[in-house]
């Protein structure tokens, strides 16, 4: 499924995958559709429900931020065992030692969206 959600998402059509020992040796390399995965989880999960939790989820997050500082950084925990779109939310204070951690984006990526 994740797979699949990554490539939906981001409109890819096919995967390429590498099998790999526990050596990090990729010993096999399969294409995937992504459709077909699709297709083939149909049984375990639902496209329309995962969507609909990605977009209740979204919605969350930008409620959250918006009662936040700049530069807050949102952790999200969901128990997806429980079946309910409950999800908690802790925030880490903008500029912390922390907030340090998560900060990965680069700053000229950032700045495209000021």
């Amino acid at each position: 499924m994740e797979w699949y959600l990554q490539s939906y998402l981001a409109g890819i059509d096919k995967i390429i995958v590498g099998k790999k020992f526990e050596e990090d040796h990729v010993y096999h390399i399969t294409s995937y559709d992504t459709e077909t995965l699709r297709k083939q989880g149909q049984d375990f999960w639902d496209l329309d429900d995962c969507m609909n939790f990605l977009c209740s989820f979204m919605d969350k997050v930008k409620s959250q931020l918006a009662q936040k500082p700049e530069g807050t950084v949102l952790l999200s925990n969901y128990d997806y065992y429980n079946k309910n779109e409950h999800v908690d939310f802790y925030d880490i204070a903008p500029g912390s030692q922390e907030a340090k951690f998560f900060d990965f984006l680069p700053d000229k990526f950032k700045k495209l969206f000021v």
